[in-house]
């Protein structure tokens, strides 16, 4: 349950820090032009030093859950929560605009053993 944790923590920071990578890519279209912009120009305003430091925090967030990923088909769930947890981490990783059917299928059998069982 703790590695499931683990990796849904850090995917949740991820999602906030690509939402806070959105909204500053947002204002610099909106206020300084940023599609006409080259390399050299945007690397001159804070905007960019943001993107590319939050882009290196989610790629590290990213790189440690698909270590975590690689190691969980080995980790026995022994408890109804941890078999939630591992059904969460899967549900995420069939993502649902590669694999809708697999993602949606993931998300019920989930639903489904949290009714029967709690969690």
């Amino acid at each position: 349950m703790a590695l499931c944790e683990a990796f849904l923590a850090r995917h949740a920071e991820q999602q906030r820090l690509g939402h806070r990578w959105q909204e500053i890519e947002s204002r610099a279209f909106a206020e300084l032009n940023w599609p006409k912009l080259n390399r050299t120009q945007r690397a001159r305003h804070r905007e960019q030093l943001e993107m590319d430091a939050l882009y290196d925090e989610m790629d590290a967030l990213h790189e440690q859950n698909q270590t975590l990923l690689a190691s969980l088909p080995g980790v026995v769930a022994t408890t109804h929560l941890g078999i939630c947890g591992k059904l969460a981490v899967a549900a995420i990783e069939a993502c649902p605009e590669d694999h809708p059917e697999l993602h949606h299928l993931i998300a019920s059998i989930l639903r489904d053993y949290r009714a029967l069982h709690g969690g």
